[in-house]
């Protein structure tokens, strides 16, 4: 399942260059931060990082929104034929995996590790993941210092119109 899901982010970052509306590409952004939230819950026994990253990359998504909704005048949402073409054709074909005898083991092995019951739930700030943390904790300061930077009285394209 997760190579799935790696051939799926794959997918989708090869077709980014050829999209140039913004709203075309939040969509995609918000689809590949998904797919990599889904696959950070698989690989973690803890799903806060997955459902803070989810969070966190949503929220500048809407800043980035906002700003270009701001700036840029409003342009008729035009799909590429081709391009469609091209993602429907990945999508139809399902991945060879799906059809192995490995995709039920798999599937087996993940219900057996579901029903275990670990002694005690991992910490947020653990060792093994202070690193992980701070990363966050950093990221997150840099997006509040941007976003008041943005949204200062008499600057930037996010000003009140009074």
């Amino acid at each position: 399942m997760k190579m799935l899901m790696m051939k799926i982010i794959l997918i989708s970052a090869s077709i980014i260059p050829f999209l140039s509306n913004p709203l075309s590409l939040s969509v995609m952004i918000i689809f590949k931060t998904l797919m990599v939230t889904l696959i950070m819950n698989n690989i973690s026994n803890s799903s806060w990082f997955s459902m803070m990253f989810f969070l966190m990359m949503v929220g500048g998504l809407l800043i980035i929104f906002s700003y270009m909704t701001s700036t840029v005048s409003n342009e008729k949402f035009k799909m590429n034929i081709n391009l469609t073409m091209i993602i429907m054709f990945i999508l139809i074909f399902p991945s060879d995996e799906m059809f192995k005898e490995n995709y039920i083991n798999e599937t087996q092995d993940m219900i057996n590790m579901s029903m275990m019951k670990s002694p005690s739930m991992i910490k947020m700030y653990n060792k093994k993941s202070m690193l992980m943390s701070i990363m966050i904790i950093i990221y997150l300061l840099i997006t509040m210092i941007m976003v008041s930077k943005l949204i200062m009285k008499n600057m930037g394209p996010l000003r009140s119109k009074n």
